[in-house]
């Protein structure tokens, strides 16, 4: 046999011809280089969700955001029960003192106490100027009010009222009295002293702005036979005009207390201090 020609050109094609059969399957050959990316289809349906997956580590705190508007306020709510009581806390300083109270009314004298012995008796001093004279009484003479009788029983008594103040001796025993003041009906406020040489013995009773409401004693037991005399200056307040009268009195008891005199004169009257 000769060399082979060379290829003729290709003819047309010709019809195709009926399908075969399907022949075996061959080898796989490469895979091809991938193609162009098509154009997206369309979504499909969403499927199924699926199950929930383990939850995340915590992010980051984000920044605070900006504080919101208040919100109206709530309505109170009911009391609670009151708690147990606190421990007692520590004394606080002393606060400074308060002013001073008005002075009380003067109270009831007490009891005489018993005579002290007498002291010895000191030397006489120097002779002091001579006062001013004194205002002469109604006529010089006459006492403004006086009182005499005998008080040498038992419960006897010799009784001087002057400007709603009484003046009262009263028997002690056969040879001695004792003096008391007291008001005749309401109480009036008075300034009193009362001296009495009583022997060699003097005595001396002070009732300075007091109210006399009660029967009070202002004197020891005193000597009834002429062994003894008393002097009281008093002013006494008129509690309408609130003006003053001051007064001197005497009392003399002598006779073992049967002959007992009181007596007293006006010094000023309708006085405004």
């Amino acid at each position: 046999m000769g060399d082979i020609g060379p290829t003729g050109d290709t003819g047309p094609t010709g019809d195709q011809g009926p399908i075969g059969d399907i022949g075996p399957t061959g080898d796989t050959g490469p895979t091809g280089d991938q193609g162009a990316i098509g154009d997206i289809g369309p979504t499909g349906d969403t499927g199924p969700t699926g199950d929930t997956g383990p939850i995340g580590d915590i992010g980051p705190t984000g920044d605070t955001g900006p504080t919101g508007d208040t919100g109206p306020i709530g309505d109170i709510g009911p009391t609670g029960d009151q708690g147990p009581t606190g421990d007692t806390g520590p004394t606080g300083d002393t606060g400074p003192a308060g002013a001073q109270g008005i002075q009380g009314i003067q109270g009831i004298q007490g009891p005489t106490g018993d005579q002290g012995e007498e002291g010895p008796t000191g030397p006489t001093g120097d002779t002091g100027p001579t006062g001013d004279t004194g205002p002469t009484g109604a006529n010089g003479i006459t006492p403004t009010q006086s009182a005499r009788g005998s008080i040498n029983t038992s419960g006897s008594t010799l009784d001087m009222e002057i400007d709603g103040m009484i003046i009262r001796v009263a028997y002690v025993s056969g040879t001695t009295f004792n003096i008391s003041i007291l008001p005749a009906s309401t109480p009036v406020l008075i300034d009193l002293r009362r001296q009495s040489v009583n022997s060699s013995t003097i005595t001396s009773t002070p009732q300075d702005n007091y109210t006399l409401s009660s029967t009070i004693s202002i004197s020891p037991n005193l000597n009834g036979s002429s062994n003894s005399i008393t002097w009281i200056w008093f002013r006494i307040q008129n509690p309408s005009t609130l003006l003053w009268n001051e007064y001197e009195a005497s009392i003399f008891i002598s006779g073992s207390n049967s002959r007992a005199s009181m007596w007293a004169y006006l010094v000023e009257a309708n006085v405004s201090y």
